[in-house]
Parts: C-alpha cells; structure tokens; sequence
C-alpha cells in the first residue's frame, strides 16, 4: 500500500479567492491537488495487486481448483482493468480542465519533482520534451 500525506487544510490566501461558481465547486487547490494525489495513489494500489494477477497468470500460477480456466480472484483482478483505465482518463481530464482555469501562480515543484523515480516522467512534469526517451520511463528489472 502507498504511504499517504497527512492531510492539513490550510487557508485561503486573500488573491486567491476563487470566482463565483456552482454552489460547493469551489475548493482551495491544494485540496483539489491533494486529492486528485490521493486518487492516483488508489489507483496505482489497485495497478499493483493487477500486476500481481498479470505475473500470476504469465507464469501459469492461476489456474482454478481442477484445472478449469483462471481463478476467481484473477479474474476480478482482470476485471478491474477498465475501471482503472477510466479513473485514469477522467483524472486526466479533471487535471487538465482545472489547469485550463487555475490561475498563474509560479511553484517551486523542485522537491515534488525530486520524489518522481521516473527520470522521462519528472522531466514531463518540468516542463522538458512531451517525447522523452523511452528508456528514461522503463523500469529497472531485478
């Protein structure tokens, strides 16, 4: 399981204020920033037990009592797929939507950054080349 930050809500800086919206759609950007983190870290949970099922069947360890297909729990694990690939895409969207009307505040992301293990990623997410080598994003394998 991924460790999650303590959460702490903080004030909303007086330049800060949001405009007039739907009722209850404003909320501070670090609260919308911590939760959309807290979304992605389920989501990489559930990645990591998939994964665990992906392993499980490319080394023939799932099949059912008696021999008959995959086991239950493989399955569900496989039947998990589409509702991760759509979190991922409505967080996309939701981030992107809200970067569309945030305003533009500059962020020391330096340390933020320094917690990407992902050297193609962390370079994405200063700012570098939409394309980085493929190298850069590829796991290390032990």
């Amino acid at each position: 399981m991924t460790m999650r930050a303590p959460r702490q809500e903080r004030a909303l800086r007086p330049d800060c204020r949001p405009p007039d919206g739907p009722a209850g759609a404003a909320a501070p950007l670090d609260a919308l920033l911590r939760r959309c983190g807290e979304e992605l870290e389920r989501l990489a949970d559930r990645l990591a037990a998939l994964e665990g099922h992906v392993g499980e069947i490319a080394v023939g360890e799932t099949a059912a009592p008696g021999g008959g297909g995959l086991r239950a729990e493989a399955v569900r694990g496989l039947q998990d797929l589409d509702p991760m690939r759509q979190t991922a895409g409505a967080l996309g969207a939701f981030l992107l939507r809200l970067s569309a009307d945030a305003p533009a505040c500059a962020f020391d992301a330096g340390a933020a950054l320094a917690a990407v293990p992902l050297a193609g990623l962390a370079a994405r997410l200063a700012g570098g080349a939409a394309e980085t080598p493929a190298a850069m994003d590829e796991p290390e394998l032990f």
